[in-house]
């Protein structure tokens, strides 16, 4: 079989090898590249694609592509024209990677197209009506993406159990860390935006953890959504009351009486996990 190769641009100079083999990178099968300014990292990207070198490529990140003209000039020399610079050249590039990718997929025996990710950061704007949040770098990533996903870190998950905002963390100021137990997971909430290839405007929310949590069998990279999944599960009918018990109705499985022990159960049945995201999905797609 063919392995999947990937190129990570890290324009941002952030990539830690470690951490992404933690979350099951392969890094055997990962090349990573930082180039210095916009118009390279345009080129770049543009010219593997053309020559069909990876599968994947992630680019971290768009709103710290710097145009050359801006990286020459003085920093008492901007202007707005300097904003909005950033803005053309990464618009232009974007086009020209679609058409990279249309190209290698002309070119490719099984019509293959590479898969690109284009990570961003989110500003808050002036604007009094709608949305406030605004990404840099253009409208064009906006037309050009398949898929819209913002991600939003909310809270924090401690190895004592216990949820917590983040305005709400009581630090110790010599080691960083919470004072009540250490934060081994952070909550994330999720919103799909765009998607071209099924619905729009989905939103979720997940655990991913960042430290070791041996006292509930987690690792590093370790991603847990069995809550909410429970949650969507019960409001769906694809988990019924039956018998003073909670019950995976296909199956005919039962969990436990209280919520909260139910979840704990399914956090521990991979297979039953399956089945339901596999309701889930088909009844998103109907």
């Amino acid at each position: 079989d063919r392995k999947l190769r990937t190129l990570f641009v890290d324009v941002e100079s952030t990539i830690d090898s470690d951490w992404a083999a933690a979350n099951g990178v392969d890094t055997e099968l990962m090349d990573v590249v930082s180039p210095w300014s916009a118009e390279m990292t345009i080129d770049v990207v543009q010219a593997a694609i053309m020559e069909d070198q990876y599968d994947l490529y992630i680019i971290d990140s768009l709103a710290m592509m710097i145009p050359m003209k801006e990286y020459d000039e003085s920093a008492e020399d901007r202007t707005m024209a300097t904003n909005t610079l950033q803005a053309r050249v990464i618009n232009a590039g974007l086009k020209k990677w679609v058409a990279a990718c249309n190209y290698n997929s002309w070119k490719t025996e099984d019509n293959r197209k590479p898969t690109v990710i284009m990570i961003n950061h989110t500003h808050t704007s002036m604007n009094m009506y709608g949305d406030n949040w605004v990404t840099p770098g253009g409208l064009g990533q906006d037309f050009c993406s398949s898929m819209d996903v913002r991600l939003e870190r909310k809270a924090v998950l401690t190895d004592k159990g216990e949820v917590k905002a983040l305005f709400a963390l009581d630090l110790d100021k010599e080691t960083g860390r919470e004072k009540k137990g250490n934060t081994v997971a952070d909550f994330v909430q999720f919103l799909i935006q765009k998607n071209k290839a099924s619905q729009s405007n989905v939103a979720g929310q997940f655990y991913i953890f960042t430290s070791d949590d041996t006292d509930h069998n987690h690792k590093v990279g370790d991603v847990l959504a069995t809550d909410f999944l429970f949650e969507l599960a019960v409001e769906n009918g694809f988990i019924i009351k039956k018998d003073k018990a909670y019950t995976i109705k296909t199956t005919d499985e039962a969990l436990a009486s209280k919520i909260e022990e139910s979840k704990e159960i399914l956090s521990k049945n991979p297979e039953a996990v399956i089945v339901l995201e596999k309701q889930l999905l088909d009844s998103i797609r109907q």
